[in-house]
């Protein structure tokens, strides 16, 4: 058969924690960044999400107009202050 594992045979599966710690993190970032958008009033909906150390991201379906951009973005960094 083309099973990489037989049925009913056993596995044995170890997580580095410290690793899994620092990747649940970076996902919760995401949402962190999907927060901050919907405070400044700018509800582009997600269409995929990329969560690990090697350039972690966010898209949106949409755009930002390129004269509002500057703007934005100060209202963006704005929004991460949860003391606003």
């Amino acid at each position: 058969t083309d099973e990489i594992f037989p049925s009913n045979s056993s596995v044995k599966v170890t997580v580095d924690s410290a690793n899994r710690q620092l990747l649940s993190e970076c996902h919760t970032a995401g949402h962190v960044v999907d927060a901050a958008m919907a405070r400044c009033d700018k509800l582009l909906p997600p269409t995929k999400g990329y969560h690990f150390m090697d350039g972690p991201y966010v898209e949106y379906k949409g755009s930002i107009d390129t004269k509002d951009r500057e703007v934005f973005l100060s209202r963006l960094k704005e929004a991460y202050d949860t003391n606003s």
